[in-house]
Order: C-alpha cells, then sequence, then structure tokens
C-alpha cells in the first residue's frame, strides 16, 4: 500500500466521510476577489477577515515547507424533523460540535503522519485562516455552488469541512469540476436576497450571519425574513432547494431532533448546560431569544 492509499484508509478509521489532496500555491486571484468582497462591505461586522486576508490567500505563511493540503469531509443529516414547532435550526447543528469532533479526528491523523512519515502537519476547522472552499474544491471533495456551499456527488452540500497542511508531499487529486450549470434555484429561493451573484454572500442580508454572528442591531427587513424562514440558527433554504441536495435528501434516513424539548424552560440561568457542546451555544442566550421571539 502507497503512502496516499495507507492514509486514506487510516482517515476512514477516524470517521471521515471524504479526504482530497492538493498541492499549494497562492492564490492571487483569490486575495482580488476577497479584497472586491472586503470593499463591498460584504463582511457585514466580521472585520478579522482584513485582518487574516494575507494568510487566506497564502497557505505557505502557515506552516514552514509546506508541500500538501489534505482536506476532509464529514457528512450530517440531510433530513431532520424538528419536533412539534415551527422553528428550525441549520441541520449541522443537530450534531455536537463540528469544530471538537474534526479537529479531534485532525489531530489523530497529524500524529499518524508525524509517526508514519516524520512529517509537520497543523489542522484547522472553520478557523478564518484559510479559503476552505478553494482548497475543497481543489483536492476534488466537491465543487462550490452558487450558494457559495461545497457540493459533493456524494453527500450534496452537507458537509463539515477539516483542513491540515502537512510537509509531506501526497499526490493530489483531480480538482471537481462544476455541475451547476445555469440552475439558480439557491439565489431565487434566498428570502433576503444574500446571494449577490453566483458564491458571492453579502452577510449584511444573510439570515446565517444575523442569527449566529452578528452581535447588533437587526433591522425591521432581517427580523422579518428570520421570521419567514423560521430559522433560528443558521439557514438551509439556499441548499434545500439544490437539485443535487434533494437528490441526496430522498435518500436519507431522516433524524429526528426534538428542539420544542431543548426550547422549553429554556433561561439565561440554564443556557449554557442545555446548549453545552451544541452549536447553539455560540449566539449566547440573548441573541438565541431575540430570533425565537421573531417567531411568537
Amino acid at each position: 500500500m502507497n503512502e496516499k492509499q495507507n492514509i486514506i484508509e487510516y482517515s476512514r478509521t477516524l470517521g471521515f466521510d471524504k479526504i482530497g489532496f492538493v498541492k499549494p500555491n497562492a492564490l492571487p486571484n483569490e486575495l482580488q476577489h476577497l479584497e472586491e468582497w472586503l470593499a463591498s462591505g460584504y463582511n457585514a461586522s466580521m472585520e478579522w477577515f482584513h485582518k487574516r486576508k494575507d494568510t487566506l490567500a497564502n497557505p505557505f505563511a502557515l506552516l514552514d515547507n509546506l508541500q500538501t493540503i489534505v482536506v476532509t469531509a464529514n457528512a450530517y443529516p440531510a433530513k431532520v424533523d424538528f419536533g412539534n414547532t415551527k422553528m428550525k435550526i441549520a441541520k449541522y447543528a443537530v450534531l455536537p460540535d463540528y469544530h471538537k469532533r474534526i479537529k479531534a479526528s485532525l489531530k489523530n491523523l497529524d500524529a499518524f503522519l508525524f509517526e508514519e512519515y516524520n512529517a509537520t502537519s497543523r489542522y484547522f476547522v472553520d478557523s478564518g485562516v484559510l479559503l476552505e472552499k478553494y482548497w475543497a474544491t481543489a483536492a476534488g471533495i466537491g465543487w462550490q455552488g452558487k450558494h457559495s456551499l461545497i457540493i459533493t456527488p456524494e453527500f450534496g452540500s452537507y458537509i463539515n469541512i477539516g483542513i491540515l497542511l502537512t510537509t509531506l508531499a501526497i499526490e493530489p487529486d483531480e480538482p471537481a469540476k462544476n455541475h451547476c450549470g445555469n440552475c439558480s434555484k439557491c439565489i431565487e429561493a434566498c428570502p433576503s436576497n444574500a446571494i449577490v451573484k453566483p458564491a458571492v454572500i453579502d452577510c449584511n442580508n444573510c439570515i446565517t450571519y444575523h442569527n449566529i454572528e452578528n452581535r447588533g442591531e437587526r433591522s425591521s427587513q432581517i427580523m422579518a425574513a428570520i421570521r419567514t424562514s423560521e430559522y433560528i440558527y443558521g439557514c438551509d433554504i439556499c441548499a434545500d432547494v439544490c437539485p443535487f441536495n434533494s437528490k441526496i435528501a430522498t435518500k436519507s434516513e431522516e433524524f429526528h431532533f426534538d428542539l420544542p424539548e431543548l426550547l422549553s424552560g429554556l433561561s439565561k440561568e440554564n443556557f449554557d448546560e442545555r446548549m453545552s457542546g451544541y452549536p447553539l451555544k455560540r449566539p449566547g442566550y440573548e441573541s438565541l431569544r431575540l430570533c425565537i421571539a421573531a417567531m411568537e
């Protein structure tokens, strides 16, 4: 068994559903796109994009003698029953916090590469220091849809991505081809018109930004969009209308998540305990209650 196959086989024991490899390079074109996105103010209040833009487009700044970028994917339920309520949360949030789960697996992969090949590695999960979607496409995991999410043939866009940089040279995979064609269902379905053009999101109008990241004021238009969407955390509307995801969803066993039970009697005092280990803890009590109140 060669190195690459050995790593692939080991990754399966760690619970990764998919893994790909790509030879790194600097990304001047992507940096230009990022700067244009920032100049348009589409990052809303997320000022950290300005501070990290140089490393976002230059992975060599993150690891000396970088030879390979390893991209992993973990699938989450494509169909979720939220119980007797009109409220919803993003599907990935029905599982324990993916940051911790994927980091633990990447830590084991890091140790494996060191023990087997004396390779030095660094790993990241949604940490804002890499253009993860670019590398996921380049590593053959999937292509970036017009909703900006990575679409895989096996799991649709219902995946979480992990990134590992390593000094081990591994045979790269072929990049994924884009299969969106002329379809624009995701753009048309967004209730707040946040997808300004293919794969470009204006976070100022994005429901997910406002019910997860935003700690400031929300306009009446955004609150109306949140109420219409029924999402108190995240949003899957653009993903759910995607034809590729529809095919996946019909094959997926429905996952039951009792949201009413979780939210019943929710108070500031018991918030941390009830949300412990789940993504819903991230926005904080006040933000989550504000979104819940919009539904009542």
